[in-house]
């Protein structure tokens, strides 16, 4: 008899080869956010921690389990086989973790509700922060967190309940609406300008750790031979960088167009555009709270758009 294909009854149990006592789950989800990204500096940013509290964690959870799930070679971590096949299993287990959460979420009516919006830092800092005090009159019971991150965090992994995303996401289930449009120039300080020739401009680029944002490879080939003098990721610092006089940023109109002495700089490539999209997961459209969030956001992006 196959007892692998065997159903449980209601009275059996399945003993778990760990020693209970020895074995943290809070490991396992920090595993599986490196096998996610395969980067321990990369997953601690999406952790909100120190890269060596991962290696920490992934070293406590191979001590419970004793198996070794990584091979540590040069600073870099990669997965062993193992490893691999127990990312697969936690990953299944997190997904139904996740949406069991998320059903939770929706079927309960408390009146207070707590959200977590994930948005990029210039979005939050410029369209969101100066309207939350009318939020909090309007939705007293609404208790809100602020994920400001230029990587939008992921709905089906619960890292955030609505978030605003600079582009269409590509993830499945998810309920999207859009809300605006970005739209670049290239700004500078009118001091840097003078006298200076279009062949010495120099250039201050987004600073991108993965792939190459559209924004970065617009800029860079505007700038074609020129040079980028410096990269960085906010928008608000290369803002200054500018005003200062520290070359050319290529920055959202509605930022440069604030009071601040920069002045438009004229290039031959397309105009950029960027769309802003309001997303939720589907499972989570209804659950409280959640529409009175959509909502004031939508409010804040057509206040900006006035």
């Amino acid at each position: 008899m196959d007892v692998s294909s065997t159903p449980l009854t209601a009275t059996q149990t399945v003993d778990f080869p760990v020693d209970s006592t020895q074995f943290d789950w809070e490991n396992l989800r920090y595993f599986i956010a490196f096998a996610r990204i395969r980067s321990l500096a990369a997953a601690a940013r999406s952790l909100n921690v120190e890269h060596a509290t991962v290696s920490r964690r992934i070293a406590a959870l191979e001590t419970a389990l004793k198996i070794r799930l990584v091979d540590r070679r040069s600073h870099r971590y990669e997965l062993t086989e193992n490893g691999e096949r127990i990312a697969q299993l936690g990953n299944r287990m997190q997904e139904t973790a996740c949406a069991l959460s998320r059903a939770v979420c929706a079927i309960r009516t408390d009146k207070v509700a707590d959200i977590t919006l994930s948005a990029p830092p210039h979005l939050t800092t410029h369209f969101i922060a100066p309207h939350l005090g009318r939020l909090r009159e309007q939705c007293p019971d609404v208790n809100v967190r602020i994920l400001s991150n230029p990587r939008m965090a992921s709905m089906a992994r619960r890292e955030a309940d609505i978030a605003i995303s600079v582009g269409r996401p590509t993830e499945t289930d998810l309920v999207v609406r859009k809300i605006g449009t970005l739209d670049f120039g290239f700004f500078a300080a009118p001091s840097y300008l003078q006298d200076r020739a279009a062949s010495a401009y120099e250039f201050i680029a987004h600073d991108d750790e993965q792939e190459p944002s559209p924004q970065r490879i617009w800029l860079e080939n505007a700038a074609g031979q020129r040079p980028v003098v410096l990269r960085v990721k906010s928008f608000d610092v290369q803002a200054e960088a500018a005003r200062a006089g520290a070359g050319i940023a290529l920055l959202p109109v509605f930022m440069a167009d604030a009071p601040g002495g920069l002045q438009r700089v004229p290039v031959e490539e397309q105009p950029l555009h960027a769309e802003l999209w309001l997303v939720v997961h589907r499972d989570m459209r209804t659950a409280p709270g959640i529409r009175a969030m959509m909502d004031f956001v939508i409010h804040c992006f057509a206040q900006q758009h006035r």
